[in-house]
């Protein structure tokens, strides 16, 4: 089995024998529904491969479509003039830039349609005249795909000034479509984030944004049932690599790749990069955190926009915020969402408000790395050696390792998130370290005789901790067994490892531990 890793060329892909996860009856559905729509999902989920199946729809190419559901829908097969505008690519970090890249894109439909000799005039209107001459020339409305909508936008969020001037000349092009609306047959938009106001929605308040909507929650992405009906050799293979059972891997591959949901009560879906890249590689690694950072997740937490310990737990957020995105220090969760760090968990159809979490073991693991440094203050070399030293301290349960990691590396440089003196901002200061090294962190977990201060569970143990402060670590231990705090976990399957440890005022250090298995 050859995997597309990366390609977006629908019709290659086809040609060439490589797999293909058949979605085609969902874009017969959405061709033969609405006029204008908008898909937002995070990078690396299909987005071009999408546009690139849409446009040889609409050029009427019915050679890579046999086979797939579409065949047996459409009848037609009629011939569009299609007109594309790709930001997926351009480098931008000047107003020119942009105007380039556009200027470029409309210079190649202008020279195809006969129209060229216009290159005085705005951008906007040599767009308003390919689509109407395009138009003439065929006598049939344009289609009109746009892929990645928002990459000027993004490049440009730590400069305000330079934001505004690109967003008003996105506005001018996307205002085109509405005034040429008797020349359109369909528009597609793709892009990573909705924002309320920069024009494409504001101008075109006909576009259908079918992010949110449950038929079309599984367009881009892989499905649970997809994974077993296309992919049972891949799985076979990577289990045998790996010395695993068959549903063992499965297991695994849904707990680091799966989980996405765009929608409430929809099938979650694979990010589909991060599950061909493990299934050719044959590893489960982390890949899509290396296809580069759509927004600066590390600039959130530093200017305290977002806490660490609300991002890597559970975030509530608005059915109408996650929809619109506005201003980052007033609200940067839609944004941390629709990048794909944060995934739909739960909905409450009272309250209107969406649960996110982090949705799988990957983007955990990827952004517990990239935030360790920058919330301790530590350069590269030793944010490494502090996060090795603790994971294997936590394998391998060397108590003695781990509290002089932490002394060492957070308590005595005074890097930690707080300086007071109560026994809370000691438990957050671990809950934070242990969230930075990825592991599924709880804070003052209800039992039924009380509260256990935090539960840190990893891939191979669970950690029941009780922390205390001015006094003793065997007091926070007794209380962990008489509380029964580890009761709740004896049938997880892991070892539990029941932990108590003393922070002393005047030291600032963890003076002194327990522990139990």
């Amino acid at each position: 089995m050859i995997y597309p890793i990366g390609e977006q060329d629908f019709a290659g892909i086809r040609r060439r024998g490589l797999v293909y996860v058949d979605k085609t009856d969902q874009v017969y559905k959405m061709t033969h529904g609405s006029k204008y729509y908008f898909l937002s999902r995070p990078r690396r989920f299909g987005k071009s491969l999408l546009l690139s199946t849409l446009k040889n729809y609409f050029l009427g190419n019915k050679e890579p479509f046999q086979g797939l559901a579409i065949e047996q829908l459409e009848t037609e097969w009629k011939q569009y003039p299609v007109l594309d505008l790709n930001f997926s690519k351009g480098m931008f970090n000047t107003l020119e830039d942009l105007t380039e890249l556009l200027d470029a894109q409309l210079d190649s439909g202008e020279r195809q349609y006969h129209c060229t000799g216009y290159g005085n005039k705005s951008l906007a209107w040599r767009f308003s005249n390919l689509i109407q001459t395009a138009h003439a020339q065929t006598g049939t409305p344009v289609v009109i795909l746009i892929d990645e909508y928002d990459a000027p936008l993004q490049a440009m969020l730590d400069k305000p000034e330079m934001f505004a001037q690109y967003q008003q000349q996105l506005r001018d092009i996307y205002l085109c479509l509405k005034k040429n609306d008797e020349h359109i047959h369909f528009v597609f938009l793709t892009g990573i984030t909705a924002w309320g106001k920069v024009g494409v929605f504001s101008a075109l308040n006909n576009l259908k944004n079918i992010t949110f909507d449950p038929d079309y929650a599984t367009l881009c992405g892989i499905t649970e049932e997809e994974l077993h009906t296309v992919f049972p050799e891949s799985v076979a293979t990577l289990a045998k690599a790996h010395n695993l059972t068959t549903e063992e891997t499965y297991n695994k591959l849904k707990a680091r790749y799966d989980g996405y949901h765009f929608a409430e009560n929809t099938p979650g879906v694979y990010n589909p990069f991060s599950l061909l890249r493990a299934l050719d590689s044959r590893r489960f690694d982390n890949y899509w955190i290396e296809t580069g950072r759509t927004l600066s997740i590390t600039t959130l937490v530093q200017h305290q926009y977002i806490d660490i310990n609300e991002l890597m737990g559970e975030v509530e957020a608005s059915a109408d915020s996650l929809r619109n995105l506005e201003k980052l220090d007033e609200n940067p969760v839609p944004f941390i969402f629709q990048a794909g760090y944060l995934t739909i968990k739960d909905y409450n159809p009272i309250t209107r408000n969406y649960t996110l979490q982090v949705p799988n073991g990957e983007v955990r693991e990827s952004l517990a790395d990239h935030l360790l440094p920058f919330t301790w203050g530590l350069n590269f070399r030793d944010a490494n050696k502090f996060r090795s030293g603790v994971l294997m301290a936590m394998y391998h349960v060397r108590m003695d390792e781990l509290t002089q990691l932490l002394n060492d590396y957070i308590f005595r440089k005074g890097n930690y998130m707080t300086m007071g003196a109560k026994e809370r901002y000691f438990q957050q200061t671990l809950s934070t370290v242990f969230l930075t090294m990825g592991y599924e962190v709880q804070s003052e977990v209800l039992g039924y005789k009380g509260r256990a201060d935090l539960v840190v569970k990893t891939p191979f143990n669970i950690y029941i901790i009780e922390t205390k402060l001015n006094g003793t670590a065997q007091e926070a231990l007794e209380q962990i067994k008489g509380q029964g705090y580890a009761d709740a976990y004896v049938t997880d399957g892991r070892p539990l490892v029941k932990l108590g440890l003393n922070f002393s005022e005047t030291e600032r250090i963890i003076d002194d531990y327990k522990y139990e298995m």
